[in-house]
């Protein structure tokens, strides 16, 4: 009894530690955010060491949080909860969002913010022309005569305008007026 009493107050004294570095609990897989939790993992260990007398490594550190989560969760679904193990479920529900994210990697304005100054900006904001699309195409060219006609018979409608188009072609080029140079050769080219 009186082990797992001592077992008890250094599991409080670990999770008590936890909540003095929280950056550990974190998901966050930026690099800033890394290098902290690496950092608070280091001062963890040196701190736990002179609690407790045990020296840790980074991995048997993680390990013995991960082992103490499991645990926590597990009492939690046979609603048994000792007092480190609510603290450690409290602590890990409010490390969804770390609180030492750097403004370079999060912008800290809300999310209201953000959408009023993107509703402006698409008011204001000049998108150009859209993209022209098939239909577009096709009700531009497209008159009351084609629009009825078949497959077949607008091909056969193309080709007769086509034919007309090349026959005014000939045409203008029949009746336009030939130029002529005249090419006079002087003495000077000849000698």
């Amino acid at each position: 009894m009186d082990k797992k009493a001592s077992s008890d107050d250094d599991l409080i004294k670990f999770v008590n530690l936890v909540e003095e570095h929280k950056i550990i609990l974190s998901k966050s897989q930026f690099l800033a955010i890394k290098s902290q939790k690496r950092l608070a993992i280091a001062e963890m260990i040196s701190k736990w060491a002179e609690i407790s007398g045990q020296n840790l490594t980074e991995q048997t550190l993680l390990k013995k949080l991960h082992n103490m989560k499991a645990r926590a969760n597990v009492a939690a679904d046979k609603n048994v909860l000792t007092d480190w193990q609510v603290k450690l479920r409290e602590l890990i529900a409010g490390s969804d969002a770390p609180k030492n994210v750097p403004d370079k990697s999060i912008n800290s304005r809300s999310n209201d913010e953000c959408r009023s100054t993107l509703k402006k900006n698409l008011v204001s904001c000049d998108v150009g022309p859209r993209k022209r699309t098939a239909e577009d195409v096709l009700n531009e060219w497209e008159t009351e005569d084609t629009k009825c006609l078949s497959d077949e018979e607008l091909q056969r409608y193309v080709l007769l305008k086509h034919l007309k188009l090349v026959n005014l072609k000939i045409e203008q080029h029949e009746t336009a007026p030939v130029a002529v140079e005249i090419i006079e050769l002087t003495n000077e080219e000849e000698m």
